[in-house]
């Protein structure tokens, strides 16, 4: 688990998925006590449940280094694959995908709108293919939470 802040990030998605899971961090407090809680139920899962991409990650070797972050990848880059990098004060999370590997999201709360693409097309997640070019937001009714 890494405390990227101001997001929680650990490599524990949904049971049938490989990628990680970002967290908002909630705040619990009383008059005596305050605690970073990871509510994980209000989290979004990125990834893939392409059967093809290996379920463990490692380290990328074919990145650099960095005191600040690390690089993870899922599989080989010349078949199914796919590559995330995860730095200390990330604003958002971003998964790359090689091969022809399948996105996938996940969460625990149902949405409480239909996911739009680049800020104005409806996603049908009934099947079928669309082109992202910069986000899909997901807004959760349970959290309240929209995660673009």
């Amino acid at each position: 688990r890494a405390y990227t802040v101001p997001y929680i990030i650990d490599t524990a998605p949904a049971d049938d998925m490989a990628g990680i899971r970002v967290h908002w961090p909630v705040v619990k407090a009383s008059d005596s006590n305050v605690q970073m809680v990871n509510d994980f139920k209000n989290g979004v899962s990125l990834g893939t449940a392409d059967a093809h991409v290996d379920a463990a990650y490692r380290v990328d070797e074919d990145e650099d280094m960095s005191h600040l972050g690390v690089s993870l990848k899922w599989g080989g880059k010349s078949k199914k694959a796919m590559v995330t990098h995860i730095v200390r004060g990330m604003p958002y999370a971003t998964m790359r995908y090689y091969g022809g590997a399948l996105p996938a999201f996940h969460s625990y709360n149902a949405p409480d709108s239909v996911p739009l693409i680049d800020g104005k097309t409806e996603l049908d997640c009934e099947g079928g293919s669309e082109v992202v070019e910069k986000e899909i937001q997901l807004h959760f009714r349970n959290s309240d939470f929209t995660w673009s």
